[in-house]
């Protein structure tokens, strides 16, 4: 399963769930009731998932949608040899090599075009969080 539809700018969390711009917060929390949501009562909403498992690697996905409209995806995955890790094991170095992980992921994914019609793809550092991810933002920033 390709779990990215860069002309759609879907993405697949499995054969049967998509998602994509034309699913409300509302019509995705009715298609997967079991799953984390939380409303943050400020337009923003998100729902969890885990233990999504392509291509031998588990994905975690966070949908968030602003005013019931899909506003980005943000995701990643653990490597096989990662999955027992805690903040104990946590290192700044260790989490900028997951970016570039995920950077080495999405080019030999989808290539290095990281900007479409949709919107854009990603890699992100919080170095608040402590955490690296892959995102798509649906709509394109307005130039400054």
């Amino acid at each position: 399963m390709t779990i990215l539809d860069l002309e759609t700018g879907c993405f697949h969390l499995s054969d049967s769930i998509r998602v994509g711009l034309d699913i409300s917060y509302a019509d995705l929390v009715e298609l997967v009731p079991q799953h984390k949501t939380v409303d943050i009562k400020n337009g923003y909403a998100w729902i969890y998932f885990k233990d999504i498992n392509i291509d031998a690697l588990n994905f975690y996905v966070h949908v968030c949608f602003y005013n019931g409209s899909l506003f980005l995806i943000d995701f990643g995955f653990t490597e096989p040899e990662q999955e027992n890790k805690t903040w104990a094991d946590w290192t700044e170095e260790n989490e900028l090599k997951r970016k570039e992980r995920y950077e080495n992921w999405l080019t030999e994914t989808i290539g290095k075009n990281r900007l479409f019609s949709w919107g854009t793809v990603s890699t992100y550092y919080d170095p608040r969080g402590g955490n690296s991810s892959m995102r798509m933002k649906y709509g394109h920033e307005k130039p400054r």
